[in-house]
């Protein structure tokens, strides 16, 4: 206080009180501006930057990916998610229609988003790379390199509270691990100050009934870290 009243004192002996009022009269208003449309403001910056990264992901030539695909898919749901989940790569259905939440896949993740009962306005998801993948053929590090950027740019926007990493090659997008995914799931690692849990990929959830056993228990990690009720989880999806 003694130092604001020093600064004022001084402002006063030059003979700028006009101009101090003046300075002091705008800054209030602009806090108050602030105050009043800070949040949409900051919504409206973040959609339009996960928009304009939609745009690059569908402009990418990085790798030899781009050549496969249909489309590119890019990730959808709430730019102020508090959970992200980041699945491998976009399906056959997805890379002809450019959308999430199709196939078989897309059916289990709908279907784990719905049990835990977190709200719609809380949830993004995204692929760790964003072309489709031709049948055997596993992604090398130069591909999940060419989508590590993009993936960043968007978990880095949304700033979630977790991210759930589905199988093998988001778990390397994101933590740079190769341990294998028996070893890690349903533990806890970060990335950039966010908590991430591995678990197994949706596609292993389907031809290995033990594989999804683990990642409905891994979900029920998740659901108590962001404190979600998961009484009745596993007589839910049966």
């Amino acid at each position: 206080m003694h130092c604001v009243s020093s600064a004022i004192k001084v402002i006063m002996d030059y003979n700028l009180r006009e101009e101090f009022d003046l300075l002091l009269n705008q800054v209030t208003n602009k806090i108050e501006i602030i105050k009043e449309i800070g949040i949409p403001l900051i919504l409206n910056d973040t959609c339009h930057i996960l928009e304009k990264i939609r745009n690059e992901i569908k402009d990418c030539h990085k790798c030899v990916l781009a050549d496969s695909r249909n489309q590119a898919v890019s990730g959808e749901g709430s730019s102020t998610a508090r959970l992200v989940f980041v699945s491998d790569f976009p399906g056959e259905e997805s890379n002809n229609k450019g959308k999430f939440y199709l196939g078989n896949t897309g059916k289990l993740l709908n279907k784990i988003i719905e049990v835990t009962g977190i709200d719609g306005r809380d949830v993004y998801v995204t692929n760790a790379i964003k072309c489709f993948v031709p049948e055997n053929h596993k992604p090398d590090d130069k591909e999940i390199e060419s989508c590590r950027e993009f993936l960043f740019k968007e978990l880095e926007r949304i700033s979630p509270v977790l991210i759930c990493a589905m199988g093998e090659i988001p778990i390397k997008a994101i933590l740079n691990i190769d341990e294998k995914i028996k070893d890690m799931h349903g533990k806890n690692y970060f990335f950039s100050g966010i908590k991430v849990i591995p678990t197994f990929s949706l596609n292993d959830c389907l031809i290995n009934e033990e594989h999804k056993r683990l990642v409905w228990e891994d979900i029920k990690v998740i659901m108590k870290i962001l404190n979600l009720p998961f009484k009745n989880v596993l007589s839910k999806v049966k």
